[in-house]
C-alpha cells in the first residue's frame, strides 16, 4: 500500500487512501474465511 502521506492533500486524495483501506479489509476478510 502507497504511503498516504505521499498523496496530495484534499479529499479526492482521502478517497484514495480509503480506498486502498477498503481493499486491505477485503485482502483480510478473503483470507480468514480459508
Amino acid at each position: 500500500m502507497p504511503d498516504p502521506r505521499g498523496f496530495p492533500k484534499g479529499p479526492r486524495a482521502r478517497d484514495i487512501v480509503d480506498a486502498y483501506m477498503h481493499l486491505d479489509a477485503i485482502k483480510v476478510k478473503t483470507r480468514d474465511l480459508r
